[in-house]
């Protein structure tokens, strides 16, 4: 379980979010301009700022034919750009988004997500990339601090293990207010390592983590209750949600009766010791991601 503070560093003009939303998104032109001048930093920043948009809760990286291959190549040539904090934080929200978001439901070939993410994670961890998360002599800004103690987190090695168990939780929340990846607090539910939410249900986000990790919750009892997990982006009555039925029975709880669009999901079965740790640790994490704001 975690809890993880995202936020972009870049603040890009409503122009930029409202072109790629268009047909002709140029993400083709912009894999191919990478191939041919890789060392151009300007392209580069473009070609992560349109991830870091497609990324927001208002679009979706495998909405674009070409996403998996810019992801790849912007990662190929990271090692070549010139570090500073806020790129850092940029990468760092992609590297979020390949593990639990929807990046990580592209057509990936075996082990090129894990290879893509090898290649963010051993740029962002070089020295000279950790030194731009150093505040200057004197420099004293709030946010700053915040944001680099989100960048560290990201970088922990305890994430290494994320999306081997069988059922976990991750929360993402903005890290200030502004123009942020994220707007509100999500929630993200690996199920065998894969994003439920942006696997099952591709036109909404998780809900708020206040929805489904305070109260009742995703807490599993003896009698069924129907859960929401997500919502459309537009709204419920527009394009739907995605629910599903949680129930304990004996040592196992069960995932059933999912509701959503398309083909039913198959029924999901935890060990109820290892579901109830999971979501017990979630909780304590929310609360204390709060607590730190």
């Amino acid at each position: 379980m975690s809890a993880v503070h995202e936020r972009s560093a870049l603040e890009h003009p409503v122009s930029l979010i409202e072109h790629i939303e268009r047909p002709h998104c140029p993400l083709t032109s912009l894999a191919d301009a990478l191939i041919a001048d890789g060392r151009d930093e300007q392209v580069w920043d473009q070609a992560v700022a349109l991830l870091l948009c497609m990324i927001s809760a208002s679009d979706r990286t495998d909405r674009y034919v070409d996403a998996r291959r810019l992801l790849a190549l912007v990662a190929a040539e990271t090692a070549r750009i010139a570090p500073s904090s806020s790129r850092c934080a940029d990468l760092a929200a992609l590297v979020v988004d390949l593990r639990t978001g929807a990046a990580a439901c592209l057509d990936w070939a075996e082990y090129e997500r894990e290879a893509v993410l090898h290649r963010f994670l051993s740029v962002l961890r070089s020295p000279r990339w950790l030194r731009t998360l150093e505040p200057a002599p004197g420099y004293v800004e709030p946010f700053h601090s915040r944001r680099t103690r989100w960048v560290r987190d990201v970088l922990d090695r305890r994430h290494e293990a994320m999306g081997r168990n069988r059922f976990e939780i991750h929360v993402v929340i903005p890290v200030a207010p502004g123009p942020s990846v994220y707007r509100s607090a999500t929630t993200r539910i690996l199920l065998d390592g894969r994003p439920i939410i942006a696997d099952l249900f591709p036109m909404g986000s998780g809900e708020e983590p206040e929805n489904l990790l305070r109260r009742t919750g995703l807490r599993a009892s003896d009698q069924p209750r129907r859960v929401k997990l997500a919502e459309a982006y537009c709204t419920e009555g527009c394009c739907g949600a995605l629910y599903v039925t949680i129930v304990r029975e004996g040592d196992q709880v069960v995932w059933r009766d999912w509701e959503m669009p398309g083909d039913p999901s198959p029924e999901f079965r935890f060990p109820a010791a290892e579901y109830d740790l999971e979501v017990a640790g979630a909780e304590y994490d929310l609360a204390e991601s709060y607590h730190e704001m």
